[in-house]
């Protein structure tokens, strides 16, 4: 169709994030971090910290 006026609507997954960050590791802040970049591209649910 030519002209078409349809509009793009983008699906944003929905996601809980489970880690266990708190600890001496430091890529469980690092990836917490480039989550956080990216935040916008999910609906995230909610958060669960379980240090081991």
């Amino acid at each position: 169709m030519i002209g078409s006026t349809q509009q793009y609507y983008p699906y944003k997954p929905r996601i809980l994030i489970s880690t266990d960050i708190g600890g001496t590791d430091p890529d469980d802040n690092q990836g917490m971090a480039h989550l956080l970049m990216f935040s916008d591209w999910f609906d995230i649910e909610g958060w669960i910290s379980a240090p081991s």
